[in-house]
């Protein structure tokens, strides 16, 4: 586990002393932040005020509607900001994917000693970016029906344990496969290549699903946690 702490910390510096790595980092979450801030102003202003309208006709005391309308005003914010909360990773994770093919290029670079030029890596992504849409579409699908079948597994007694592995597992893969896929790896050796470092992978699965907890943490935390995987995948 003190390995895993270390390496979070360590990929956090290399953000922080990285300027082009910080910038690849925060353009995704930017974007996101702002389709979702979008999508929810729509939400709000083409809904809730007609909702509010519709509820203050059909109660007669005023204070009850006041108080009925400020509660479905509540439950708004509380429901989309939950449904963001859940979906922000996958939907941030389909236009993020260049710019994470790109920090794990520059990544991959600095650790073999070769120059991570950001107009070389630029140019890669892009010949790779129809792959790796595809794949990250393949990934999302992936992730979409375990979810489902782990949510199943959960209400089961003595399953929500493997529930908590598969999520955990498949958290894992999401990063991982960026690495692999540059790599061209086999189904097989991906799963060899996973369970030769499988303490490392499975802890570093457990760390971002408690960030997923948090309110964005999952999203803030995404290109930290991608550059921490490296440290298994290249070593």
């Amino acid at each position: 586990m003190s390995r895993v702490i270390k390496s979070f910390f360590q990929a956090m510096k290399m953000i922080k002393d990285d300027k082009v790595l910080l910038l690849l980092s925060l353009i995704p979450i930017v974007i996101g932040v702002g389709v979702y801030v979008a999508l929810g102003s729509w939400l709000y202003t083409s809904f809730i005020p007609s909702g509010v309208e519709w509820v203050q006709d059909k109660v007669s005391l005023e204070w009850l509607g006041s108080f009925l309308s400020w509660i479905i005003k509540g439950l708004f914010f509380i429901l989309f900001g939950g449904l963001a909360n859940y979906t922000f990773v996958l939907a941030v994770s389909l236009f993020a994917s260049p710019f994470n093919d790109m920090i794990v290029d520059r990544l991959i670079k600095k650790q073999k000693g070769e120059d991570p030029s950001l107009e070389l890596s630029f140019k890669e992504t892009m010949k790779r970016l129809p792959k790796t849409l595809v794949n990250e579409l393949k990934k999302i699908s992936l992730i979409v029906v375990l979810s489902i079948i782990s949510l199943v597994l959960s209400f089961i007694p003595f399953m929500a344990i493997v529930s908590f592995i598969i999520q955990v597992i498949l958290l894992s893969v999401t990063f991982l496969d960026y690495y692999w896929s540059r790599k061209n790896l086999s189904v097989g050796e991906c799963v060899s290549d996973f369970r030769s470092h499988f303490l490392f992978n499975f802890l570093s699965g457990v760390m971002f699903f408690c960030l997923l907890l948090i309110p964005g943490g999952g999203a803030l935390f995404f290109p930290v946690l991608l550059i921490q995987y490296g440290s298994s995948t290249q070593s």
